[in-house]
């Protein structure tokens, strides 16, 4: 059996609107987390704001509410501290590696109204760690959030082109309530890999940075094609070309098959810019995806 591109991408589509999961354990413990570096946080991209704005009714913009404002992770305990995000009894969430993806550690909170799934990454070695949380539709709403944070502002080395090469990994709201019925409301996780082009070289005003996502996968979505059950893939995300600051942040849009799909934003960390970390917010088939991000150099 041949399919188009176009004709799985239907099916895939379909797949993930008419729900019936089936969750993947293929990253299970492999989540890398540690304290997260205090010296400088980042909450909720601004970039709520673009995409209300640019896709509107017409796009099949969702309800969502992005309420995150603090976030901690305490070794000892193995527990994630989280404040902002409403209906998660007190913001203690607890460990869930069988739900990690792609090294980023997974956590889940023990009660409250909402369910909520988080997703951390630390990277000791430079410094830096990135994050995204969220909730499935309830009450025609989601509730969630992103952050990334460093340890320190970098030194950007000059004359150098670079390329950081990482993971991927994100929350997506698939299907809606109806009402009080929440049978067809999912969060599920989207794994994927990120590469991202650095230009130091000082004939520009500014340094400047763009990259892709690809590889994005659906690890709790599945659909048989040719017999044979396959992950839901969705397409590549174009982190458009933007220019990097003295401080080593960026922030720029998302395209998805050609068309503006939502935002990305982060920060260089590390010695010559050895590491990079960041957050991406799009709208995709009516889906709202967060995710995250963390590279390094090859």
């Amino acid at each position: 059996m041949r399919m188009t591109a176009i004709s799985i991408a239907s099916c895939y589509m379909l797949a993930a609107c008419i729900g019936g999961s089936s969750t993947s354990t293929k990253f299970a413990d492999t989540g890398q987390v540690a304290p997260i570096p205090a010296q400088e946080q980042r909450y909720n991209v601004e970039g709520r704001v673009f995409i209300d704005t640019l896709q509107g009714e017409t796009r099949g913009k969702p309800d969502s509410t992005d309420e995150l404002v603090a976030i901690s992770y305490n070794a000892s305990t193995d527990t994630l501290t989280v404040a902002g995000d409403p209906f998660d009894l007190a913001g203690t969430f607890r460990r869930s590696p069988s739900r990690d993806v792609r090294g980023f550690a997974a956590f889940e909170n023990d009660g409250g109204a909402r369910r909520y799934l988080a997703f951390v990454r630390t990277d000791t070695a430079n410094g830096v760690s990135a994050g995204v949380i969220g909730t499935p539709f309830r009450f025609d709403n989601e509730i969630g959030g992103t952050f990334i944070a460093r340890s320190a502002t970098p030194t950007l080395p000059q004359n150098r082109e670079i390329t950081h090469i990482g993971d991927y990994a994100a929350v997506r709201n698939v299907g809606r309530n109806d009402g009080a019925d929440m049978s067809n409301s999912f969060l599920q996780r989207v794994e994927g890999t990120v590469r991202l082009d650095l230009d130091f070289f000082d004939d520009r005003s500014a340094p400047g940075i763009e990259g892709v996502i690809t590889d994005r996968r659906n690890l709790d979505q599945r659909i048989e094609i040719d017999g044979r059950k396959r992950p839901v893939r969705y397409e590549d995300m174009v982190l458009r070309f933007t220019d990097i600051d003295e401080e080593g942040n960026f922030s720029g849009l998302v395209d998805v098959r050609g068309a503006p799909a939502g935002v990305y934003d982060g920060f260089i960390a590390g010695t010559n810019a050895a590491a990079s970390a960041g957050n991406v917010i799009i709208v995709e088939g009516g889906e709202l995806e967060r995710g995250a991000f963390i590279a390094g150099s090859e």
